[in-house]
């Protein structure tokens, strides 16, 4: 900080170190600065206490629906993945096969074919639902972390990066549709 306090990262040092600095008078810290902290420290404590209820309110919708506990089934899919994918997919009728869903999402290239020559372009981050797209890769993310070594598992050597690496580990999460 511009005062000389030095908070470590993380919520939790957050919480114990701003009020101990707020009481202690000797620390330097103006008292204009020191009310906009304390005006500001109280706003990020109703907002987490908001996020909280609304992730039970979340949790408590997921058990009610058994659809939600099938697709949480798969790997990377939690509570807010599951809320979107159902709310996205529905039945699962607007697509034929996952591949489709995939390409919707922007994990796999979409195709173009004709005359029978099949013409695979590129992923497009230009996606319909991209909320869905960032959850399902976010919940991705963890999987090529934990193979054991320091650097992500690659799919293949030509320096693809680790979204890359991500994207592939993702594609395989979408080849179900959910029973409803």
């Amino acid at each position: 900080m511009e005062f000389g306090i030095v908070i470590p990262r993380g919520f939790a040092a957050l919480h114990a170190h701003v009020p101990a600095m707020l009481e202690d008078s000797e620390n330097g810290v103006p008292d204009f600065y020191r009310a906009t902290l304390s005006l500001l420290y109280e706003r990020l404590c109703h907002l987490r206490e908001d996020i909280g209820q609304l992730d039970d309110e979340l949790k408590a919708l997921v058990k009610q629906h058994p659809a939600f506990e099938n697709l949480m089934r798969m790997e990377g899919v939690g509570p807010i993945g599951a809320a979107l994918l159902f709310a996205t997919l529905g039945s699962g009728e607007a697509f034929h096969n996952g591949r489709q869903f995939s390409a919707y999402l922007g994990l796999t290239p979409k195709q173009y074919s004709s005359g029978g020559k099949t013409v695979l372009v590129g992923i497009s981050k230009q996606v319909a639902n991209k909320r869905l797209r960032a959850v399902l890769i976010q919940g991705a993310r963890p999987g090529p972390m934990c193979t054991g070594s320091r650097s992500p598992q690659r799919p293949n050597s030509a320096g693809s990066g680790r979204s890359s690496s991500v994207l592939a580990t993702g594609r395989p999460l979408l080849p179900l549709r959910p029973k409803t």
